[in-house]
């Protein structure tokens, strides 16, 4: 009797730990979604679990959206942003393989541009800023003035050179929201079976052959050069929303300088964090959590043999090659995450990859000083029957492996490779959805 009231009251607890568990889980992503559809505008009250922490300043003071649902809601929560709500990124154009001296002097004299120069060639443009005051006018016409020295339509970025008053170059690239859609599978796809996919295309199709990213199975971002979904939707919350939050262990994620002459509200090394670390684990976890798009047939044979058709000449034109249709747990991902060339019209510098490594082998004579000991040839006495000592050299082969520095073709090329983006919910994707919806109106 003894022992069976234990395993009750053992299997009782078990149970409550399960129950408490599951209970604690759905709270985290009820967290979640709150955090990802909370409006930054307006601050929630101090006892709210959407407070950040003590002292933290929140939203900006640069930002794209004033919450993440702004830019991610076609088809749905999570999903992808509208051609208006792109992210638009200003280059400082010099030419590929400008020596490192001279680069460092031009970003020094493009901050008069933007003092986000100092760090990078690349600068956000991002839709709305605010001063110490809570006020957008300054940096709305501060936005206004150089947002109007690019063309106003979508082109590539080697259409839209200008030549501004400091007599730098400058090129505005644009990117488009992904959907976030499955993110979760497409961050258990082992790096392995990247690889894999890579080598099978050299071996292959080396006409169409994609590489890996500089991170290695990088699965997120539009050059890949971001491997993990929690570090994605870290620098999503700085980048985007101008949330200071934690990256890794010890390091944060922060955004570039103010450009704006006036009050100024920056993010120093001393500001608080504007998500607490449970607030951004629970925002990764929702993220995670969000279903991978199904494919939905018509009801009607005439159109299913159609789409069947599309299948087909699909895999014999060679789409299938790059648009693997299942990779790892992402059934219908159409995705291998690689590189791939997408020509000279759509290149642009921004999180350019680098070129793939090139070693080689260098042999060479290394001449060594020794020791040489040489029998003595005198008589009797202390000497007799010794040896001296003196130095000598010995001349022996060495190799080295050296790695070759890029060629400016192979940097060109590297400017020219994007990520392969899933075709999973492209339906539901800008520009698709828009002609869609012009075609169902």
């Amino acid at each position: 009797m003894a022992l069976d009231r234990a395993a009750v009251l053992l299997g009782c607890l078990v149970l409550s730990l399960a129950a408490n568990a599951e209970e604690s889980k759905s709270d985290r992503m009820t967290l979640g979604r709150q955090l990802f559809e909370q409006n930054r505008l307006r601050p929630p009250a101090d006892d709210s679990p959407l407070a950040g922490p003590r002292l933290g300043d929140g939203l900006g003071p640069l930002f794209n959206g004033a919450s993440c649902v702004e830019c991610h809601h076609m088809a749905g929560i999570g999903g992808a942003g509208p051609n208006d709500h792109n992210v638009e990124i200003v280059s400082l154009a010099l030419p590929l393989g400008t020596p490192a001296e001279t680069t460092r002097l031009m970003a020094s004299r493009a901050q008069a541009t933007h003092p986000g120069f100092f760090e990078s060639l690349n600068v956000s443009l991002h839709r709305f800023g605010r001063d110490r005051a809570g006020s957008m006018r300054t940096y709305d016409d501060y936005r206004r003035r150089l947002r109007d020295m690019f063309p106003a339509e979508l082109r590539p970025a080697t259409e839209t050179g200008q030549t501004f008053g400091d007599g730098m170059r400058y090129q505005l690239a644009q990117r488009s929201t992904p959907a976030l859609f499955g993110t979760g599978l497409i961050d258990q796809i082992k790096p392995s079976l990247v690889r894999a996919l890579a080598v099978a295309q050299r071996d292959n199709h080396p006409e169409v052959a994609g590489r890996m990213t500089d991170a290695g199975a990088g699965r997120f971002g539009w050059r890949g050069h971001v491997s993990s979904l929690d570090d994605f939707v870290r620098t999503a919350c700085a980048a985007e929303l101008g949330l200071r939050v934690r990256s890794g262990a010890k390091g944060v994620h922060d955004q570039p300088a103010w450009p704006v002459d006036g009050p100024i509200k920056s993010k120093t090394a001393r500001t608080p964090l504007d998500m607490s670390e449970k607030q951004v684990e629970a925002l990764v976890a929702f993220v995670r959590s969000l279903p991978a798009p199904q494919q939905v047939l018509p009801a009607s044979f005439e159109d299913r043999v159609g789409i069947d058709a599309g299948r087909e000449s699909f895999e014999d034109i060679g789409c299938a090659v790059c648009r693997q249709p299942d990779l790892g747990p992402a059934n219908g991902l159409y995705s291998d995450l690689l590189l791939h060339s997408m020509g000279s019209r759509l290149a642009d510098r921004v999180a350019a990859p680098m070129p793939p490594p090139r070693f080689r082998r260098v042999q060479s004579l290394h001449t060594s000083v020794v020791p040489i000991r040489t029998p003595s040839t005198g008589g009797g006495g202390y000497s007799g029957g010794g040896s001296t000592l003196s130095l000598g050299a010995v001349v022996s082969p060495t190799t080295q492996i050296i790695e070759i520095p890029p060629s400016l073709g192979e940097l060109t090329a590297a400017t020219e490779e994007f990520r392969t983006p899933p075709l999973w919910g492209v339906a539901d994707s800008a520009p698709l959805s828009a002609r869609r919806a012009r075609r169902d109106a």
